[in-house]
């Protein structure tokens, strides 16, 4: 046998060796490839856990909210019974053949007679005038209920002249609880 056709031969440490550095090469291989998972996880955890988090909070905004809307329904539904009493004080376009009515009624059951003169508005307050004819007691009784009405009334002019049978009285009148319906 020639000395070129005889194999090399590795001594047994060496081949160890080898062995042992492909083994010890392949772990740090696959620590780093779980290591480079670990932190790719870790990642998208990360986001995955803003993602939430930002959900919920949207969530608890939406549902703070709604409930803020549940509120405000709940307390509309409660104080409409005083919002409506409110109302009642304030007049519109709509009502005012209704109070000049009773303007008329409170002077018969007095036993005055009560007739409008005028009626307009101005700058947004209903101007009422009207003639009161009637005894000088009866007349200021109708005054005094007529300022007692439940508006908020303002006497621009009044007067009060001897008449043929008894006492004439005018009054220029401004309702300033009127509110003007929006045109639309």
């Amino acid at each position: 046998m020639s000395i070129l056709s005889k194999k090399p031969t590795v001594p047994l440490y060496a081949q160890a060796h080898h062995r042992h550095m492909v083994i010890l090469t392949s772990i740090v291989f696959i620590c780093a490839g779980l290591l480079s998972s670990y932190v790719y996880a870790s990642k998208m955890l990360s986001l995955r856990a803003a993602e939430l988090a930002q959900i919920v909070e949207t969530g608890n905004q939406e549902r703070a909210q709604v409930l803020y809307l549940k509120q405000q329904k709940d307390a509309l539904r409660e104080t409409l019974p005083e919002r409506d009493r409110l109302n009642s004080y304030f007049m519109d376009e709509r009502s005012v053949a209704e109070f000049l009515s009773s303007v008329e009624q409170i002077g018969r059951d007095i036993g005055v007679k009560v007739e409008t003169t005028s009626l307009g508005v101005n700058s947004g307050v209903l101007q009422v005038s009207v003639t009161i004819d009637g005894g000088f007691s009866g007349i200021t009784h109708f005054v005094s209920l007529f300022e007692k009405m439940p508006y908020k009334l303002r006497i621009d002019r009044a007067t009060l002249n001897a008449g043929g049978e008894g006492w004439v009285s005018q009054l220029a009148v401004s309702v300033l609880s009127f509110k003007a319906l929006s045109k639309p």
